[in-house]
């Protein structure tokens, strides 16, 4: 996949037209201020609603390409991870679903340590599972208190970088903190890069109320060297800070933000949230529920870093797939539209090894786009 990254040709060019469909005011200034635009386009799909099990998939929690060439494809509902050759044939299953050593109840994220060893947090049993570079189950850890990292990705060493969280219900009272940590394979932490208090509220009878536990809204990435990028996912606020493995914090992105007010339109779509529910055997299966529509589009929708170590950061407020890429140093170098997947929803983004997208929220079946720059124009 490097040789292909890095020998794809940027054309630094975009129809005024499909510039100004992305809408937001943040877009348009950059896009008009001499900052060039590039196009990605999709050059592949892998799913199938129907034919083939094996490219069949249940609810696509992760998907990234490998440093050894191959695409890597979480399925949660199936509990497996797929593994398929650069050429997307087919190649085998990690895991299956089940409760037992190597099996998964609902598989959320997984990350290659740097020795090899795979590493794939099982949200739904409540446990990180670890494999060798054979994929033969190697061990697990359970006891998450109160419960397992939901996302991870590479950290440096043999480590991984997860969010997290504590509880506190003593005393009558419930309080908690979000934290992004670096875990070896321990349940704790070996160092915490950030943390900010849990968004609890209570509803229901005030006598026995039931607790809505969530996180402040953020997104993270690492680059090889171990670096966190973390960013706000918030309605007034357009920051990207980095984390370095010492401990140093900088802020590399920090720039005005003015406010974008959601479309009646997009007031009456649905924002869905995964859950966990209990399935038959004991298995988790992924739903979604409908949560309130709050009235201002957020900033930043992503973080991501790619094999060159560029930032591109995923704008929230545009129907259109837009990214912001920057240096590791902060310098905006270039901004990337993707206008085939203009307003498709719940799209998520990889850019670790290689360019591509999936969807955790189809509208007809759940797929993985592999992209790639525009080299046509």
């Amino acid at each position: 996949m490097d040789n292909c990254w890095k020998c794809i040709c940027i054309v630094l060019a975009l129809a005024s037209a499909a510039v100004m469909s992305c809408g937001g005011s943040g877009a348009d200034s950059e896009m008009s201020s001499g900052i060039d635009t590039v196009i990605v386009t999709v050059r592949d799909t892998l799913g199938l609603l129907y034919g083939d099990s094996t490219f069949v998939f249940g609810t696509i929690t992760q998907a990234s390409w490998g440093a050894d060439g191959r695409l890597y494809v979480l399925d949660g509902q199936f509990g497996r991870l797929a593994v398929y050759s650069q050429d997307l044939e087919f190649l085998q299953y990690v895991g299956r679903l089940g409760t037992g050593p190597g099996e998964f109840q609902y598989p959320q994220s997984f990350a290659f340590l740097n020795d090899g060893m795979l590493a794939v947090c099982d949200w739904g049993a409540g446990t990180v599972v670890f494999f060798d570079t054979t994929f033969s189950y190697v061990n697990h850890l359970i006891g998450f208190s109160p419960d397992s990292p939901r996302y991870i990705v590479p950290g440096p060493g043999n480590t991984y970088v997860a969010m997290n969280m504590t509880l506190d219900q003593s005393g009558g009272e419930v309080n908690g903190t979000s934290y992004i940590g670096r875990f070896g394979q321990g349940m704790e932490p070996q160092h915490i890069y950030d943390s900010w208090p849990l968004l609890i509220t209570a509803y229901g009878d005030p006598d026995d109320p039931d607790l809505s536990i969530g996180r402040i809204d953020q997104d993270f990435d690492t680059d090889l060297y171990g670096t966190v990028y973390l960013a706000e996912r918030d309605d007034s606020t357009y920051l990207v800070e980095t984390f370095l493995a010492d401990g140093t914090v900088d802020t590399l992105i920090n720039k005005d933000w003015e406010r974008v007010e959601k479309t009646r339109e997009q007031r009456e779509e649905e924002f869905y949230e995964e859950t966990r529910d209990d399935g038959d055997e004991g298995s988790q299966m992924g739903r979604r529920t409908v949560q309130n529509i709050y009235p201002w589009m957020n900033a930043i929708g992503s973080v991501d870093v790619d094999p060159d170590g560029n930032i591109w950061v995923g704008q929230a407020y545009t129907e259109m797939p837009v990214f912001e890429v920057y240096s590791p140093s902060g310098e905006l170098l270039f901004v990337a539209v993707i206008p085939e997947l203009n307003d498709i929803k719940g799209l998520e983004y990889c850019f670790r090894n290689g360019f591509l997208a999936y969807d955790r929220q189809p509208a007809d079946y759940p797929k993985v786009y592999l992209l790639e720059f525009d080299s046509s124009r």
